[in-house]
């Protein structure tokens, strides 16, 4: 895997954690999404998870 690739799965590793973290916070998914620039369907699916987690 080239160093290009590695920084950019870690850079998406790195989102989905402050998505996670932030979504715990009571953050909504636009906000989380336009924090962490991911699309509102991962958001979405991120939020799904925890809450199915909480359970």
């Amino acid at each position: 895997m080239g160093d290009l690739t590695r920084y950019a799965k870690a850079a998406g590793i790195k989102k989905v954690q402050s998505a996670v973290k932030l979504l715990k916070n009571g953050k909504s998914i636009t906000e989380v999404a336009f924090h962490t620039e991911l699309p509102q369907e991962t958001v979405a699916e991120l939020a799904q998870s925890i809450s199915t987690e909480v359970k």
